[in-house]
């Protein structure tokens, strides 16, 4: 985790049209119906050399999105490459579960220090006639926190 928000957070301009390129091939390779997890690692297709060297495992291919992660599951660390429906590529730092940011294309005032972790969980429950169902966890807090609320 710490080798990808490091890598992430050290991104410089100059760094992005080399990823544009990359994420263009990855989105070349991507069909309808294929499994966009682990195109590349974990059981796919080995992961090219210079990226492995960055410490990344994985690489998900959707269909407008290359996602290079450096750890998946409960808390991940990855880099998403989203090709927008203008033409345009945006990149967001995903550095855990709960800490993300646009990293590109940047702001004119953003600082490159991730978000702020929640601190706060939220329980909810609903009863049915049938079970009593619990949510429990940040999801619904990071969706009402988008909101501002």
């Amino acid at each position: 985790m710490a080798t990808g928000a490091s890598y992430m957070k050290s991104l410089r301009d100059s760094d992005v049209p080399p990823w544009i390129e990359r994420t263009k091939i990855f989105l070349g390779e991507w069909k309808p119906g294929s499994d966009p997890v682990g195109a590349y690692g974990l059981g796919g297709k080995p992961v090219p050399a210079d990226l492995q060297q960055l410490g990344i495992i994985r690489i998900d291919i959707l269909e407008r999105q290359v996602r290079y992660v450096w750890m998946g599951g409960m808390d991940h660390t990855e880099l998403e490459v989203d090709h927008l429906s203008d033409g345009r590529f945006r990149f967001i730092a995903h550095y855990n579960d709960t800490q993300s940011e646009v990293i590109w294309p940047k702001r004119s005032n953003q600082s490159m220090k991730p978000t702020a972790p929640f601190d706060k969980k939220v329980s909810v429950f609903a009863t049915t006639p049938c079970r009593r169902l619990s949510l429990s966890g940040y999801g619904l807090l990071f969706m009402k926190s988008r909101r501002s609320l």
